[in-house]
């Protein structure tokens, strides 16, 4: 995987929106063209855009040039506090779109935060989405990522039909896993899916034996929670503070390993079910 996209955004204050229908079992496809699952909605009936389905990010967010140019500015709009991510801070705006739509569910009312996305991007080189549907608004409803059919289902699943069940921490909007690397070095880290690359800390990579730089040749095993494992992970060596992670959190669980699996998110269970 040649391009790593990184997406991290934290607001002070967050918002509700009014949910709509999930239309059981309609597999909804997603690309991962720029390392990142991403699936194409439509916004007040007619406006195609293109959102990333995005764990670490704490609510839905919309880019301001995208909708300054689809005359979603011009409305009430109320100003928040600045969102800091990863290339510093950027001014937000709180505006309500009348609807969003994918595949067969519809949203109403849904409250979104409009900002420079450009500006919270490290690589821009192969575009940037439309928008995001972070954690807060993603965990209202039972979905599974199916990272080898490209596609989203938004149902209900038996826990029974896949075969991991790892329990998480939710910390803020974060989903947090205890994870083994290379069946010697313990640590936490962020599953992200907003994440293109798998990222560890310098400090973890120096636990393995790993130059502190901002890559790396060499490959990691990577267990969640000594049940699930994914060999030959393509990491990077980063500096994650920028995305508010706590010191303890030792790296970032990104597409580079989530690749080849089935994800099904329970929130309420504080469990991830995988499957391969």
């Amino acid at each position: 995987m040649k391009h790593s996209i990184r997406i991290a955004l934290v607001v002070i204050s967050l918002v509700s929106f009014a949910a709509g229908l999930i239309e059981a079992d309609v597999p909804i496809p997603f690309s991962l063209k720029r390392g990142i699952p991403e699936i194409e909605v439509i916004i007040n009936d007619s406006i195609k855009a293109t959102f990333v389905i995005d764990t670490g990010a704490d609510h839905v967010y919309i880019d301001k040039t995208f909708a300054e140019k689809h005359g979603l500015l011009s409305g009430r709009t109320q100003a928040m506090r600045p969102t800091r991510g990863s290339k510093g801070v950027t001014e937000s705006k709180l505006i309500k779109v009348e609807s969003l739509k994918f595949g067969e569910n519809a949203f109403r009312d849904i409250s979104v935060v409009a900002i420079d996305l450009v500006s919270q991007i490290k690589d821009t080189s192969m575009g940037y989405p439309d928008g995001i549907l972070g954690s807060n608004f993603l965990r209202t409803f039972p979905f599974i990522l199916d990272y080898v059919h490209y596609q989203i289902r938004f149902q209900a699943l038996r826990k029974a039909a896949l075969s991991a069940t790892i329990p998480i921490e939710l910390r803020r909007h974060f989903i947090i896993v205890k994870v083994t690397i290379n069946d010697s070095v313990k640590t936490k880290m962020i599953l992200d899916t907003g994440s293109s690359y798998t990222i560890l800390t310098p400090n973890v990579a120096r636990s393995l034996g790993l130059a502190g730089n901002q890559s790396h040749n060499s490959l990691v095993n990577v267990t969640l929670d000594k049940k699930y494992t994914i060999k030959e992970v393509v990491f990077l060596i980063r500096d994650i503070s920028e995305f508010g992670a706590d010191s303890e959190i030792g790296g970032i669980i990104g597409t580079t390993f989530l690749q080849e699996s089935v994800l099904f998110i329970n929130w309420d269970s504080k469990e991830l079910w995988f499957d391969h």
